[in-house]
């Protein structure tokens, strides 16, 4: 689900991804982490209040769908999406507030982060060749388990 979202817009990503619910909400957090970071790596402070900007654009976009003649389990993977989505925008808000600079400041890394780590493209081991999602807050870090995060 994350090597596909950069090839489409993302409420096709969502609605005819072809991804499981679960896929696309950890795959959500994990683009959501790199966008943070690429935004503080870009231009510090005023990056995350231009991302901040987009978030609340794409949040707009997401509830448009919902509001779409769609498929049940789509429908159910909504519903948490944007509960996920609205965090992240709660979060990214603060960081302006805030007046967060990198990805080093506290405000940033006591958030729970996701990152997609590959380990070997090349192997015939599934986890190897497809990545491991990666959680991280401030010093911590543990590879996903893949709990159960909502019906979807």
């Amino acid at each position: 689900a994350v090597m596909d979202y950069k090839d489409q817009e993302r409420n096709d990503w969502i609605s005819r991804g072809g991804h499981p619910g679960q896929c696309v909400l950890q795959g959500s957090q994990v683009l959501w982490t790199a966008e943070v970071e690429a935004a503080f790596d870009a231009e510090g402070a005023k990056g995350i209040a231009k991302y901040l900007k987009y978030l609340g654009e794409q949040l707009m976009n997401t509830v448009s769908l919902a509001r779409e003649k769609l498929p049940n389990l789509t429908r159910k993977i909504l519903g948490p999406l944007i509960v996920l989505d609205v965090h992240a925008k709660t979060v990214v808000e603060t960081l302006v507030e805030e007046k967060c600079e990198k990805k080093t400041d506290f405000l940033w890394i006591r958030q729970m982060r996701y990152y997609m780590e590959h380990k070997n493209l090349t192997s015939d081991n599934q986890e190897e060749k497809h990545g491991q999602i990666m959680v991280e807050m401030t010093k911590a870090r543990f590879p996903m388990c893949y709990e159960y995060i909502g019906n979807s």
